[in-house]
């Protein structure tokens, strides 16, 4: 586990509060994504301009789809693209995340709750609206 700065945690008091806190979370019913105490640095101010970008691919007989995300970075981000995933009901088994500057290309291995490849074109549809609203947001 590592602080904010990058430094690895070493205290054990610290990691035992985060694993107790990361306990409760999970066992909650229902999710929020958790708020986040950074703010946008001014240079991600300036340059939070890309424009949001979402893709699925799926191949046949596979049980996976897979999502590309495109979209500014931001504080508190992998957060949000959790909870719209918990609210449309989606598993992820797999995640490439990557920032680049103020921006980020994050691919999602996904399916649907019974472990199935999501094809409906009404599901991908709901559920690129959710991360429409879900970033626009915030």
């Amino acid at each position: 586990m590592l602080e904010h700065d990058g430094h690895l945690i070493t205290d054990t008091r610290r990691i035992d509060n985060i694993g107790t806190t990361l306990k409760r979370i999970i066992a909650q019913d229902e999710l929020s994504a958790l708020p986040t105490a950074r703010r946008l640095t001014r240079r991600q101010k300036h340059f939070n301009n890309t424009t949001t970008r979402l893709n699925f691919f799926s191949e046949p007989n596979s049980a996976i789809t897979v999502m590309e995300l495109i979209t500014s970075d931001r504080p508190g981000l992998l957060s949000l693209i959790g909870k719209v995933f918990v609210d449309c009901n989606v598993k992820v088994h797999n995640a490439k995340i990557g920032t680049f500057g103020e921006y980020v290309e994050d691919i999602f291995y996904i399916s649907d709750k019974d472990d199935q490849a999501i094809s409906d074109v009404n599901q991908i549809e709901a559920l690129r609206e959710s991360f429409f609203k879900a970033l626009d947001n915030n």
